[in-house]
């Protein structure tokens, strides 16, 4: 008897499981689980909600934004639906409604509650804002909706959620190039669907001057304009078309415009006034303000110029004052970005204006940038406003009310925060949105070189250093730049953007033990019929299929994965796989030769592009590397060197080994003695990053590890400015020998030479696959 009863009970739980399964699948059924996940989701049993064109908004009449929100979900509404439901304030008779309150109990005033029962839908926020971001998240569980004007079911739930960080941004540079008001408006609204609060608009720089200052009108006359722009930027000096690009900026109504727009949807805006350096349009336009006096040009290709604003002069820090003061009077904002980065001191240690600034203040000439930040410190903190700057002005004289955005890696924001600053993490590894989403940069839209998938993105932890609660509070919260030098045109802008947003907002706003990146992909196929409906030029390489690879018995498998499981065919015979291929289940592919893998994913609605790996078996292959150079850490970075993949064009898609300070010097363990005649290695040459060939090789071999005989030293030309760019697959033989042991040094050009823009600096290289024969 007791037996039947667990049966039958077992029976009505899996009736009631399959029932909600099936409903859950509903084209009109709600599925909470949106981008960014919320924290708690409470499932209840019982009747569901329904959506009707009946249905009422009610909102409580606290404040005017309450009433811009209820209008906000009126239109989403209606976008989904067609129906243009009633609004109303009056709370005396709620049924079949959805009610807007802003009085949820919670210390982080974004927080916001949604409450589902038979009657209505509850969204109250711990203030305007919170609802707002409870909007944000309703909205988004209808956006893969396909209504065909019938009833749309919510399920009963409670949804309590909050930000992670009161700091959520994301920076857009229209210096390089110039996006018009109605473009940035939609850029705002897709910072808004993903709970972004902070929109950091990069308005100047070498490049042009973008934001109209009356008191000095030759910023928009002179300075937003410019000549020769660059149409082949892949080389160390790109081509130029001969056309001028604008004047173009925007006149402070727009800007006011602009404001409102982004104050409605609860972003502050964040102007930045780059300063002293990337200044080359404020001194084409003023060239008294420079140390040499000119003349100047605004830039017209990307880098890093030496002439900056002379903070020897007392004129430079009259603009300052005055156009400062102007932005202060524009912008009603907590925070006033004064850039501060890559600011080369040549021209101040040369300036006699400078040295004597210098030494009136009983500083070095290089401190001069310290000074100029507590200058403008001054000048905002006396309106009651914060700066912020990028993590090179971090100094000693530069006042600790200062906020750091780190850029050049975590550890520039942990610094901050251990000198004590307030700190905003943007990392360029995992931050830096104009990075590559491809591997195959030559076939993808021109980028930085760097790869930077969604994957990457999305793995970002701002508190993977161990640091103090103390360091931890310092860390105001994260975001993600958009630089603009390779990016003309809004499709563009759309593509790098979007769906790395989607990860950024989950950073930003879910906590850790939250995340999980294959719930993420679950849950993104949402959003992105979403971007297909808007016509969003978003990236299609999330569809694409995924490798893993993993050393297995002193062998590589291959693991196949793509987002939403659909079906993988692969071919190891150098044919584009089709459906007639071999059909992936789930079992890693052995790789125990020389070959190439190629699979594709079969969707109904996305054509997906063939994903393929090299794989070059030789003597060297998954053999035991040791790093001569005795740094901590490098074991998996020289792994990479002898793990049998060739890496793509792309030098920064994870397969190649950057060589920054030091030199190339590995020792291979070969397991037993073999016969060895050659080596080979292949290099990337680009030459607009700095990236330069080797200069020399040398390779010697040993039976035992402890007496080494030289085999092998070549001396490679150097590098000049009209060499190819590329890789380079360099072979060198040698007399047979037989061998364990064999040690390989590559050295590396020191410095950049005198003919190239970036003369004086490291050069960097980069190396593939190491291979033995």
């Amino acid at each position: 008897m007791q037996k039947l009863k667990i049966l039958i009970l077992f029976y009505l739980l899996l009736i009631d499981y399959c029932a909600f399964a099936i409903d859950k699948n509903c084209n009109n059924r709600i599925i909470y689980e949106v981008i960014p996940m919320p924290q708690e989701i409470e499932y209840r049993k019982g009747n569901d909600f329904v959506l009707t064109n009946s249905t009422e908004i009610v909102y409580c009449q606290c404040d005017s934004m309450q009433y811009k929100n209820a209008h906000f979900l009126q239109r989403y509404i209606q976008e989904k639906t067609g129906w243009q439901l009633r609004i109303t304030n009056s709370l005396d008779r709620i049924n079949n409604s959805i009610v807007l309150r802003s009085d949820l109990s919670c210390e982080n005033k974004e927080a916001y509650q949604i409450s589902v029962d038979p009657d209505n839908i509850t969204i109250n926020g711990a203030s305007s804002a919170g609802t707002f971001y409870g909007i944000q998240t309703f909205y988004k569980t209808m956006i893969s909706l396909e209504c065909d004007g019938s009833e749309i079911f919510f399920p009963q739930v409670l949804i309590n959620d909050y930000p992670r960080f009161g700091y959520r941004g994301v920076m857009l540079d229209v210096s390089r190039h110039f996006f018009p008001v109605s473009f940035i408006k939609e850029f705002i609204d897709i910072l808004a669907l993903h709970n972004i609060n902070r929109f950091h608009w990069h308005l100047t720089n070498d490049q042009g001057w973008r934001i109209q200052i009356d008191s000095y009108p030759l910023l928009n006359s002179v300075g937003s304009a410019r000549k020769n722009v660059v149409i082949n930027p892949k080389n160390a000096y790109p081509e130029k078309d001969g056309n001028i690009y604008g004047p173009y900026y925007y006149t402070k109504n727009e800007i006011r415009e602009v404001i409102k727009y982004a104050k409605d949807r609860f972003i502050e805006i964040i102007p930045e006034i780059d300063v002293p350096g990337h200044t080359m349009a404020v001194l084409a336009a003023y060239p008294e303000l420079g140390c040499t006096g000119g003349p100047y040009e605004v830039a017209n290709s990307r880098g890093i110029y030496h002439d900056v604003l002379c903070l020897g002069n007392r004129h430079t820090y009259d603009f300052l004052y005055n156009v400062f003061n102007e932005i202060l009077d524009l912008f009603p904002c907590q925070y006033i970005h004064i850039g501060g980065d890559e600011c080369p001191k040549t021209r101040w240690r040369e300036c006699p204006k400078c040295r004597e600034m210098a030494a009136r203040l009983s500083i070095d000439v290089d401190n001069l940038q310290a000074y100029m930040v507590s200058f403008l410190e001054k000048i905002i903190s006396d309106r009651n406003k914060i700066i912020i700057g990028w993590d090179e002005i971090i100094n000693d004289q530069v006042p600790k009310s200062t906020v750091i955005m780190g850029w050049r890696g975590i550890n520039a924001s942990v610094k901050a925060a251990r000198k004590g600053y307030n700190t905003i993490m943007t990392p360029n590894s995992y931050m830096y949105f104009d990075y590559a989403q491809n591997r195959d940069i030559e076939n993808s839209p021109i980028s930085m070189g760097n790869y930077l998938p969604l994957e990457k993105v999305y793995s970002f932890e701002p508190f993977d250093i161990e640091l103090s609660d103390q360091e931890k509070s310092k860390i105001l919260g994260v975001q993600a730049n958009l630089w603009t030098e390779f990016i003309p045109d809004e499709k563009t802008v759309e593509l790098m953007l979007l769906p790395r947003l989607d990860a950024l907002s989950e950073i930003q706003w879910t906590l850790p033990e939250k995340k999980d990146y294959k719930s993420f992909l679950n849950r993104l196929p949402s959003i992105l019929s979403f971007y297909k409906d808007k016509g969003y030029n978003f990236a299609k390489h999330v569809y694409d299929v995924h490798f893993e690879t993993i050393e297995k018995n002193d062998k590589i498998c291959v693991s196949l994965s793509t987002m939403g499981d659909a079906p993988i065919y692969y071919s190891l015979d150098g044919s584009i796989p089709s459906q007639k291929s071999v059909l992936y289940d789930g079992t890693p592919v052995v790789i125990d030769k020389t070959t190439v893998i190629r699979a594709i994913a079969v969707r109904d609605d996305v054509v997906c592009i063939p994903q393929e790996i090299l794989f070059d078996y030789n003597k060297a292959t998954n053999k035991k590397i040791i790093s001569n150079s005795l740094k901590k850490n490098e074991l998996n970075r020289m792994k990479q060197l002898v793990d049998g993949i060739l890496g793509s064009s792309n030098y920064r898609d994870g397969n190649w080994v950057l060589f920054d300070r030091d030199n190339l010097d590995v020792t291979i363990d070969l397991g037993k003695i073999e016969e060895v005649s050659s080596v080979n290695f292949r290099t990337n040459i680009r030459l607009d990053n700095r990236v330069f060939g080797p200069s020399k090789l040398v390779v010697s071999v040993s039976k035992d590890d402890k007496d080494y005989k030289p085999v092998l030293e070549k001396d490679y030309p150097e590098i000049q400015r009209d060499t190819e760019i590329g890789i380079r697959d360099l072979t060198e033989s040698f007399e047979p020998v037989k061998s364990r042991f064999v040690r390989i040094t590559v050295s590396k050009l020191a410095n950049v030479p005198d003919w190239h823009r970036s003369k004086g600096l490291r050069t960097l290289m980069y190396i593939d696959e190491i291979r033995i024969n």
